[in-house]
């Protein structure tokens, strides 16, 4: 009996079977058979609907999918026009309003932090953010460039007084230099970093120096709160191409970061872009800190093995050149080098890292990265210099300004990231260090947001945040 029963299970399960093939296949071909068209005929509409809303869900799942793609083309395309009318600077204001206002104590100092959010500057670079943007000042003003590159300004003092401030819009001709649609949306390609140097604002961005194949370059332009022209400072003649026989290509992986290292040079970092054959090649410009001379544009490497150097500030007072590097699964680094050193530093990327691979589909593929980059948890048996700090997990690593309290000791804020705020992610890290620059001090101070930039006002114990989760821009005060 009980074989009976599972036999006619079984014939049972392959005539369903049969019949829900039958019926896909013609409900997708073009020519039906006539016994699907009759039988679809003379069955009620209400069951047929029925059919289709809960057995061939495929039809509707591949229409819905569709039908997304097409409303997200839609919204890319309509942001890009409301961007294109900032960049032209026919809408003239970017509004923040203040969100939040408290006491913080920081290094036992009281400080106020004060948030002011908008509704603008909403265009991503990073799936955990919702709008990525970098800031600067010049004279009492503050310039902030989205990834975008939305030019506004506003005089730093509003932030003291107001509940309600307005950035203005400066007119740029960006678009007529970077031409690759994907720059303008959400994505990983955009300005990398500002830095206001005299009269003359620079922008760091993913360059396609030719189809399909990126570097970092430079922009400039004199300042000008009316319209900012802008031409080309500085574009290597290498780029990486997205499709190569290395490893998967990521333009998150692009450093970008700007600084002054003195009259006559200014800092660039640039990431692997993923190409772990680039940070340890001295012919390559890649996963370098790169030192530009101002005047003819050539340039040398004064550091290498970093993977994504996001961070970076030269400290004259100390002659040191402290840079951040993000690691890959755990490994983030804050790393020192002295100024007056003629040798090029070796961060050891990607041959020492105290983090791990990560996104790799099988053990094959694993034990393939490990061959060409085998992160040995030790930098110095290899040859290379240690961080002076690195966090495992990481933090999700960014910005590094410097902690103006007048005190001996070097003390530097170092932002965070991440996607919540556990484990030091979102957050500013005070570091002190000794003579002999090694960390005697720690202290984490949880700001609830993912910190992108960090500029200090006149070096003074006075900063503005980026804060990618709002756009949100922070104002740091002592109060002391």
């Amino acid at each position: 009996m009980k074989k009976k029963i599972y036999i006619s299970l079984i014939i049972f399960g392959l005539v369903i079977f049969f019949l829900i093939n039958f019926f896909n296949y013609n409900y997708n071909a073009k020519d039906k058979s006539k016994i699907y068209l009759r039988i679809v005929y003379i069955l009620p509409e209400n069951f047929k609907n029925f059919v289709k809303e809960n057995i061939f869900v495929f039809d509707k799942i591949k229409n819905l999918e569709n039908q997304i793609a097409l409303n997200k083309k839609k919204i890319n395309s309509l942001i890009t026009n409301f961007e294109d009318l900032q960049r032209e600077g026919k809408i003239e204001k970017i509004f923040f309003n203040k969100i939040s206002d408290k006491e913080i104590l920081l290094d036992n100092k009281e400080f106020s932090l004060k948030k002011f959010k908008t509704n603008f500057l909403n265009t991503s670079k990073n799936i955990n953010a919702k709008g990525t943007s970098y800031i600067d000042i010049y004279k009492d003003y503050i310039f902030l460039v989205s990834a975008t590159g939305i030019i506004s300004f506003i005089d730093s003092n509003n932030f003291n007084r107001q509940n309600e401030i307005n950035f203005y819009t400066i007119k740029n001709n960006l678009k007529e230099i970077i031409k690759y649609q994907d720059f303008y949306i959400d994505s990983k390609y955009g300005i990398k970093d500002v830095k206001i140097i005299k009269n003359k604002l620079y922008l760091s961005y993913t360059n396609q120096f030719k189809k399909n194949c990126f570097n970092i370059s430079i922009l400039v332009a004199e300042i000008n709160f009316k319209e900012l022209f802008f031409e080309k400072f500085f574009e290597p003649d290498e780029c990486v191409l997205k499709k190569n026989n290395f490893t998967k290509f990521n333009p998150h992986h692009s450093g970008g970061r700007i600084e002054v290292l003195d009259e006559n040079f200014i800092l660039l970092s640039t990431g692997d872009f993923k190409n772990f054959s680039l940070p340890q090649n001295d012919n390559s410009i890649f996963g370098k800190i790169l030192a530009i001379n101002i005047k003819n544009k050539q340039y040398k490497i004064i550091s290498k093995g970093l993977r994504n150097a996001q961070g970076l500030y030269v400290d004259n007072l100390n002659s040191l050149i402290i840079s951040t590097d993000h690691g890959p699964e755990g490994g983030d680094e804050i790393n020192l080098q002295e100024i007056n050193d003629l040798k090029v530093f070796n961060f050891g990327w990607p041959i020492s890292s105290y983090g791990e691979h990560y996104g790799f589909k099988s053990r094959d593929e694993k034990n393939e990265l490990y061959k060409i980059a085998p992160l040995h948890k030790s930098h110095l048996d290899f040859g290379f210099a240690e961080p002076v700090k690195y966090f495992s997990p990481g933090i999700g690593i960014s910005q590094v300004e410097k902690f103006y309290d007048n005190s001996d000791y070097k003390k530097y804020l170092v932002g965070s990231m991440g996607h919540d705020a556990k484990q030091g992610r979102m957050s500013l890290h005070l570091i002190t260090l000794n003579d002999l620059d090694k960390i005697i001090k720690k202290e984490i101070i949880v700001i609830g947001e993912r910190v992108r930039d960090i500029i200090s006002k006149e070096k003074k114990l006075e900063y503005f945040l980026l804060l990618e989760n709002g756009p949100i821009l922070g104002y740091l005060k002592s109060l002391n």
